[in-house]
C-alpha cells in the first residue's frame, strides 16, 4: 500500500503512540466507572520519547490520581453488589473474563473451566456490565437470510484493569503477550465510541459466521458508521470488508490503526490513524467519505 502506512515513532514492529484526548480532569461528566478521562503520558516503549502520549487506559496511557480513585470506586461497587459466598468465584471469573477480552461471551465455557454453573458467570457478568467495568457489545442483526453472530462481545472498558488481570505491568510484557492485539482493539473501540458521542444502545458489532465481520457499527450523526480496528502498521483491504459494506449498505468502512494515517486504502475502504479520530470532525462525511 504505497503512501498509506500508519506513521510510527520507531522502526516497524515497535509500539506506536499517538496524541489523542478523551477529555480532561475538568470534564463535567466523567460518569463512567472504570474509565479515566483526561490525557495520560504513554508508558515505556524502549527509550522514553518526549511527547509520545496516548489518552486511554493502562499501558496505552499511564494512569494518574483520578483514575486510581475511579478504580477504587469500581471495586467498592463490585463488593457491594457481589452475591454472598461468591467473592472467590467472582475473582476467578474476572481473571477468566480478562482472557476473553474482545471475544464472544461464552458463560458455559467459562463456567465449565472454573467449575461453576453458567448462571453464576452470567450473573457476575451482568454485575460487571452494570457497573461499567465491562462492555458487552451487542451484535447487530441485519434483515438478511444468512447466519449472523448473535452473541455479545465483551471488553474491559478500562484496559488498565485488563492489564492488571492478565499480569502485564510493563509495556515490554504486553508487547509479547498473546492478548496484545485484543488489548489495543478494545481500547480503540472504547475511544471511538466516546469520541463519536454515541450512546451504548447505538453501538454494535456485526458478523456472519465464517464470512464477514465488522468490529464496530454505530448509529447516529445521520447514518451508519462502520469500523474495523487492527493493531498493525500495514493495514490492508480484504474481501470480508467489502462483504460488510454491501450487506449493511454502508458507503464505506474506516479501518482504524495505530498512528496518524488518513488516506484511501481501496475502493470504499479508508485507513485512519486512531489519533485522527478527534481531529476528523466526527461526522459521517469526514469519517466515511468515499476515497
Amino acid at each position: 500500500m504505497a503512501g498509506c502506512a500508519a506513521k510510527q515513532d520507531g522502526p516497524p514492529g515497535e509500539l506506536a503512540f499517538a496524541d489523542v484526548d478523551l477529555g480532561g480532569p475538568d470534564d463535567p461528566s466523567p460518569e463512567r466507572i472504570g474509565q479515566c478521562p483526561g490525557r495520560r503520558v504513554a508508558a515505556e516503549h524502549g527509550a522514553a520519547r518526549e511527547g509520545a502520549r496516548l489518552a486511554g487506559a493502562g499501558l496505552w496511557g499511564q494512569r494518574r490520581g483520578q483514575c486510581d480513585t475511579q478504580r477504587e470506586e469500581a471495586a467498592s461497587v463490585h463488593r457491594t453488589n457481589s452475591t454472598p459466598g461468591t467473592s472467590a468465584s467472582g475473582g476467578r471469573i474476572r481473571m477468566m473474563l480478562a482472557h476473553y477480552h474482545g471475544q464472544l461471551s461464552n458463560a458455559s465455557e467459562i463456567g465449565k473451566n472454573l467449575g461453576v454453573v453458567h448462571t453464576t458467570v452470567a450473573r457476575y457478568l451482568d454485575i460487571l456490565t452494570g457497573t461499567l467495568m465491562v462492555r458487552a457489545l451487542p451484535p447487530w442483526l441485519e434483515n438478511i437470510g444468512k447466519r449472523q453472530i448473535k452473541t455479545p462481545r465483551i471488553f474491559f472498558r478500562d484496559t488498565g484493569i485488563l492489564h492488571r488481570l492478565i499480569d502485564t505491568p510493563t509495556m515490554a510484557q504486553l508487547a509479547v503477550h498473546p492478548r496484545l492485539g485484543a488489548s489495543w482493539g478494545g481500547f480503540a473501540v472504547e475511544h471511538i465510541i466516546r469520541a463519536l458521542g454515541v450512546q451504548d444502545e447505538e453501538a454494535f458489532f456485526w458478523g456472519i459466521h465464517n464470512l464477514a465481520e465488522l468490529d464496530l457499527l454505530v448509529f447516529g450523526k445521520g447514518g451508519r458508521l462502520g469500523f474495523e480496528v487492527k493493531y498493525t502498521d500495514t493495514p490492508r483491504a480484504t474481501r470480508p470488508q467489502h462483504a460488510a459494506i454491501d450487506t449493511l449498505g454502508l458507503e464505506s468502512i474506516t479501518l482504524v490503526a495505530p498512528g496518524d494515517a488518513d488516506c484511501p486504502l481501496a475502493d470504499r475502504v479508508r485507513v485512519l490513524g486512531l489519533s485522527r479520530i478527534p481531529a476528523a470532525g466526527l461526522e459521517p462525511s469526514a469519517l466515511n467519505r468515499r476515497p
